[in-house]
């Protein structure tokens, strides 16, 4: 999976991953604490994204305090969809909703065909073999 360096992207995510759980809650019980800390980490990117956006002078220093927020926030993301998959299993359908593909078996193998190749009629190599003659 690609990574989101896009912030609206990157919380869009997260609020996708969350509905999911929501939707799963009986489940993934177990899950609990960690889609409480995707929760949290959400909470506080969107605290600091609106304060970055108010206060420019400080810009840098709240820029640093989200960076670290995300990278915590992404690791969480990536504990959490751990859990759906070691809960739901590998091979579930709904682990879609956490952006995770379900190990799927794969289809017949195509047997291959041969490219068709003409044989060269003769009118056709006859004239491919006499020379042009220009006056």
């Amino acid at each position: 999976m690609a990574t989101n360096n896009s912030f609206a992207d990157l919380m869009l995510e997260w609020k996708k991953i969350l509905a999911a759980c929501a939707d799963n809650a009986p489940a993934l019980t177990a899950a609990e604490p960690q889609r409480l800390v995707v929760e949290k980490m959400l909470k506080d990117a969107e605290e600091l994204k609106a304060l970055q956006d108010s206060y420019q002078a400080s810009k840098q220093s709240i820029r640093q305090q989200l960076s670290l927020i995300v990278k915590e926030g992404r690791e969480a993301v990536r504990r959490l969809q751990s859990a759906a998959k070691s809960i739901l299993g590998t091979g579930n359908e709904r682990l879609i909703h956490f952006n995770i593909k379900p190990i799927r078996k794969r289809g017949p193998r195509k047997a291959r065909q041969p490219p068709a190749t003409k044989p060269p009629t003769e009118g056709a190599a006859q004239t491919a073999a006499a020379p042009l003659e220009t006056t």
